[in-house]
């Protein structure tokens, strides 16, 4: 009875992941799209904090981060030599992130 009971839950994980390998799931298609071109809105700017006699305790400052998908970038090595100089990085470190299996990379938070 229990090998029957682990074949028969084994047989129909086996099925559904054949399934889902093979058929499109327009549900599924719909969630991965949506989650990809997810809109994200800016944070409301903060005020800034001041204290009695008016002078400024904490400040909102602005801050851009750099970030890549490897397996899009067409001329890699060309790409590591310009940023090396903008971005103040050596080439090794750019090389590897570039070079990564990864579908999303940061190259460089807070410039």
């Amino acid at each position: 009875m229990i090998f029957l009971t682990f074949g028969l839950s084994f047989g129909i994980l086996g099925y559904r992941g054949v399934r889902l390998h093979t058929q499109p799931d327009d549900k599924l298609q719909n969630l991965a799209q949506r989650q990809y071109t997810e809109t994200v809105r800016p944070l409301p700017i903060r005020g800034n904090i001041y204290d009695r006699r008016g002078h400024e305790l904490a400040v909102s400052v602005s801050s851009y981060s750099l970030a890549a998908h490897p397996h899009l970038v067409s001329n890699k090595s060309q790409l590591v030599k310009r940023l090396a100089g903008i971005l103040n990085m050596k080439t090794g470190d750019l090389k590897k992130r570039l070079n990564s299996k990864k579908k999303f990379v940061w190259i460089k938070r807070r410039l």
